[in-house]
């Protein structure tokens, strides 16, 4: 009750405060009036002012997306930490391929052909898939080599060279193309390296299903017969010269 009676008694004491500055000072009430509705102005101007320029920053941000899109292979990955399975040599051959790689990614944003950026993009996927592949089998590294400390480098001077170029304005027409043909040969020659690191996996699983056909024929489970497919393509006449 007590309280209820004190907050009565103060907005009493506050509305009779402002009668008594409407009759005895009339003016000074009006300039605090004016003062008010002026900070309250101000403030929404500040708010209004701080959502215009936020939606603007972002709008520009997505127009400047939009001109430049920059692809998931022109990103530079994250460096890999050393693999403990792998020994130290391992390790340190991965880790200049992968500098190596992220150094021809960290040129792709600059390239402003079209083409030439797109190609170069996917040489990168495919080199990003070798490095994978070589971290899960490390025992083919010494048979990639070539591809580790003498394609990876080169193209990265390849590229570097190229933008060296047109950033200076004296690209014609005939080095794009010819820059173009070369990296899409490239891309090929990436393309078979990759597949080349699973011959041992493709001969293996030759191999094991013929033992296992054989083994299943002198058990007894299979015949000759089981296999007709096989049986023709060895009674078609050997038309070879």
């Amino acid at each position: 009750m007590k309280n209820g009676k004190s907050g009565c008694l103060s907005t009493i004491a506050v509305i009779a405060l402002i009668v008594l500055l409407i009759k005895i000072a009339p003016m000074l009430f009006t300039l605090i009036k004016i003062g008010m509705i002026l900070s309250i102005v101000g403030i929404v101007a500040v708010v209004v002012l701080v959502i215009y320029f936020s939606v603007h920053k972002d709008e520009k941000k997505t127009g400047d997306s939009e001109q430049n899109p920059v692809s998931e292979s022109e990103v530079p990955p994250k460096t890999e930490e050393a693999d403990p399975e792998l020994t130290e040599e391992q390790n340190e051959i991965l880790k200049t391929g992968r500098t190596h790689l992220m150094d021809i990614r960290r040129r792709i944003p600059h390239i402003q052909n079209i083409p030439i950026r797109t190609v170069s993009g996917k040489i990168c996927d495919e080199a990003d898939k070798i490095l994978k592949t070589l971290r899960k089998k490390p025992e083919i590294i010494p048979r990639v080599r070539q591809f580790l400390n003498y394609y990876l480098p080169t193209l990265g001077s390849i590229l570097e060279k190229y933008v060296r170029l047109e950033q200076g304005g004296v690209v014609a027409d005939d080095i794009s193309e010819n820059t173009l043909e070369h990296l899409i040969d490239i891309k090929h020659a990436m393309e078979k390296q990759y597949e080349a690191l699973f011959d041992d996996d493709k001969l293996d699983l030759t191999v094991e299903m013929e033992a296992l056909k054989i083994a299943c024929l002198r058990d007894g489970l299979l015949t000759e017969d089981d296999f007709p497919a096989q049986k023709e393509n060895d009674t078609k006449p050997n038309l070879t010269l």
